[in-house]
């Protein structure tokens, strides 16, 4: 996450858009760690391989991003009003 935040501040300082801390870093670095730990304590406990934890979360924390993505352009495109 850092890398993405960082690098699209880098390459376009004054027009970050939608790329930006709020609203997205707090929810992904939240659902991270708690994925993260989830599955990583259920793959334990059920003797699965460990490799099973980055997938499953990366695809987890991708799939929240592109939610709020969604939810952040429909409110968006609200405001715009008649």
């Amino acid at each position: 996450m850092t890398l993405v935040f960082g690098g699209v501040r880098l390459t376009r300082p004054r027009d970050l858009g939608l790329f930006t801390w709020y609203p997205y870093g707090k929810w992904l670095l939240v659902v991270t760690g708690v994925s993260c730990a989830v599955v990583g304590l259920l793959t334990v406990w059920n003797g699965l391989p460990l490799l099973l934890v980055p997938t499953v979360c990366g695809t987890i924390v991708a799939l929240t991003a592109w939610f709020l993505h969604q939810d952040l352009h429909k409110r968006q495109v609200g405001q715009a009003g008649p």
